[in-house]
């Protein structure tokens, strides 16, 4: 569980929103970056900061917890992190923003249609690749003032690997253990 040091911002010390909290969760452990680049679903219920951490960008999923002050009745109570590579270029940087964005976005929508977090050591398909979720080590929960929230980590996979998960030729504890906890798109 995440408590807050001293010397932080006193709003991050007690945090008033959900977000407040989560924001506060990563800051030092993560990024130090506190304005993150902010994408809203469809539905404007949630959404994908991306936090900008010198060799990573970070993805913080928003809204399938309780981000308020007060508990909503459709919470999930957890949350999504991913840890991306950047690439050696803005151009390319930004095409692998997308399109790992729309991954997030599709374990986001998986996790609102199922009511529930997806499952540790689990995959979900994309248009290009996958993620694969697994128990996130450094943040495993915050405290908010609407309760805990989880956090679990989306590590990227490329359709090679995906289609070695669906064929069954390779386990997702396998294939975490060999990719770590970075993700690296188009490798």
């Amino acid at each position: 569980k995440f408590v807050s040091g001293e010397g932080e911002d006193p709003a991050l010390l007690n945090p008033e929103t959900g977000w407040d909290a989560v924001r506060a969760a990563i800051k030092g452990v993560y990024t130090e970056d506190t304005e993150p680049m902010s994408f809203e679903s469809d539905d404007a219920k949630t959404w994908v900061d991306v936090y900008d951490c010198r060799n990573n960008w970070l993805y913080v999923s928003s809204g399938l917890s309780a981000m308020g002050v007060v508990a909503e009745a459709d919470s999930i109570g957890g949350e999504y992190i991913l840890t991306l590579k950047k690439k050696n270029s803005q151009d390319e940087d930004d095409l692998q923003i997308f399109s790992v964005l729309n991954l997030v976005r599709e374990a986001i929508a998986k996790s609102q249609n199922d009511k529930a977090m997806m499952a540790d050591y689990s995959y979900i398909a994309g248009e290009q690749g996958g993620l694969i979720v697994v128990p996130e080590t450094k943040i495993s929960a915050v405290c908010a003032p609407t309760g805990e929230i989880m956090l679990k980590k989306l590590i990227y996979i490329t359709d090679v690997e995906l289609k070695a998960l669906e064929a069954g030729s390779l386990d997702v504890q396998a294939l975490y253990k060999k990719l770590g906890d970075v993700s690296c798109y188009g490798r």
